[in-house]
């Protein structure tokens, strides 16, 4: 739907609408007066405060304040734009909402679009059904016994096998009538080398299933049932799916992170079933890569807190850390839980039992409390670490408004001391500040650095700051460059020919930015 939504139509919806039934499908409501009462589903409490008026079709929440009318609950329970809201509303009730006539190119779109749906779709059957069913599939059943898992988590996530062979899911494709060079785009097939025939990506591999946000399967994880490598592959970005979007688990657990207004990531999917099989809903997991700042806005549509639980080993400290300034700077409230030597959360709620690690997830601390003791511990004979370490933390406390007054006292002046020395040295002082931060806390935060050092000349103080922001603009301006070049190969690759273009126009901007020294 392009056009405006003509607003008598609007009013119409709205009015054929009943706010209770609709809420109900999603809260259990009881009648108390004139209104219904129930457990708000946008934030975690135990006592019912949030109302819904039937005679004047409004809902409110006595507890955060959230409130509104059949839109603005659909838009914000479902993560949807207005125009999605009146539209899914008005099918309800049966009232058509006109649409503009597509243009040629939307069409042929859409069409290809929904064939690679289809073929995503047929896959994922396929390979269900081997799990369930076929002899060949035998060990990867044991595996997951073995495990723990039970069928309700195979069947509720859609869990399959590939074989061992090069062109099980080819011909299964050719006999459902679709070309397997169709599947080639979502990597599902492979062109051969030298003239030999495609093939396919998964072989003799555990399948989990990835849905977007909608529900749709959009790619895969496959997982060896031996310790040969690698361990895991996963989905190439396609024209459906985005990996720096895109959470495991995020389609079935949405409803129970919007109620707690808390999500636990993790990082394998194993780790993510064990909890669901544990009772924890409000659980995602990564795709085989680092979370980004797309994840971010992602998720603060649903939550406003978000626990980190990833493994104990230095790639799961590194990767938690990596996370945490683009989940603050998302406006999201971050916490991190540590498990024992040894554990990760799959094999941690199984050793403790659930209601164990329930209790568990309730100690989590913040995860700039975390990083300050980690690092500053692991630097503590290095005065330059320190220094770099120390402006990490200041500008990531500054982000999550958790400074403390004694803190900053103690290590603005040695910071300064520090950054004065680098710039003596021709060093670029800005690199300290620059890998994580917002461009104004960075600025900021350097200026109060600086002042609050009496032995600085104001002259040295004016052109330190000048260079570091000199140096912030153009690592920033440097950075989406590069994103620009892998925005546009992505694009190339998925002819994408719009986004190629806009991409391109904006590397322009950001080249004769760069050439431009006294930005």
């Amino acid at each position: 739907m392009t056009g405006r939504i003509p607003e008598d139509l609007i009013m119409q919806v709205r009015e054929r609408v009943d706010i209770v039934e609709l809420i109900s499908s999603y809260v259990q409501l009881k009648h108390s007066g004139a209104n219904h009462m129930g457990l708000c589903p946008f934030h975690n409490e135990k006592t019912p405060s949030f109302s819904v008026n039937s005679a004047r079709q409004i809902f409110h929440c006595f507890g955060c304040g959230v409130g509104g009318n059949v839109f603005s609950f659909l838009m914000r329970i479902e993560g949807l734009a207005f125009p999605q809201a009146v539209k899914r509303l008005a099918e309800q009730v049966g009232i058509e909402i006109p649409k503009d006539e597509p243009s040629a190119y939307e069409l042929q779109r859409r069409k290809e679009r929904e064939q690679l749906n289809h073929i995503y779709t047929v896959a994922t059957e396929y390979y269900h059904q081997l799990l369930l069913n076929d002899q060949r599939a035998a060990q990867a059943r044991g595996y997951i016994r073995r495990r723990g898992f039970n069928s309700e988590a195979v069947r509720r996530f859609h869990l399959g096998y590939a074989p061992d062979g090069w062109d099980n899911l080819c011909k299964h494709l050719r006999s459902e009538g679709i070309d397997p060079e169709q599947a080639k785009v979502l990597g599902l097939i492979r062109s051969g080398n030298d003239g030999r025939p495609d093939y396919d990506t998964f072989r003799q591999r555990l399948l989990f299933p990835i849905d977007d946000m909608f529900g749709n399967v959009v790619a895969f994880g496959g997982r060896v049932l031996d310790d040969s490598l690698p361990k895991y592959i996963n989905s190439a970005d396609s024209p459906l799916y985005h990996k720096s979007r895109v959470l495991y688990g995020l389609y079935q657990g949405k409803n129970e992170m919007r109620r707690q207004r808390k999500v636990v990531v993790v990082e394998g999917y194993f780790d993510h079933l064990a909890l669901v099989q544990a009772g924890i809903e409000n659980v995602v997991a990564t795709c085989g890569t680092a979370l980004t700042t797309e994840h971010a806005t992602v998720l603060k549509r649903y939550v406003d807190q978000v626990v980190l639980l990833f493994d104990q080993d230095k790639a799961g400290q590194k990767a938690c850390f990596k996370a945490m300034p683009l989940l603050l700077q998302g406006g999201l409230q971050v916490l991190t839980l540590n498990l024992p030597a040894g554990d990760d959360p799959d094999s941690c709620v199984k050793r403790e039992g659930a209601q164990q690690f329930k209790q568990r997830l309730e100690q989590a601390q913040s995860a700039v409390d975390y990083y300050r003791e980690s690092m500053l511990h692991d630097c503590a004979d290095n005065a330059e670490e320190q220094a770099r370490t120390i402006a990490e933390i200041l500008v990531m406390q500054t982000i999550a408004g958790e400074l403390t007054q004694l803190f900053v006292d103690e290590e603005y002046l040695f910071l300064a001391q520090i950054i004065h020395k680098a710039w003596q040295d021709q060093q670029p002082p800005g690199d300290w500040l620059l890998d994580h931060c917002q461009t104004d806390i960075r600025q900021n935060l350097l200026t109060e650095i600086l002042m609050s050092s009496t032995e600085l000349p104001n002259e040295n103080i004016d052109q330190i700051f000048a260079d570091c922001r000199l140096a912030v603009t153009q690592g920033k301006l440097k950075k989406r460059r590069a994103e620009l070049h892998t925005l546009m190969r992505e694009a190339e690759q998925n002819n994408d020919p719009d986004r190629h273009i806009a991409c391109l126009q904006e590397l322009t901007q950001v080249n004769r930015q760069l050439k431009n020294r006294n930005i």
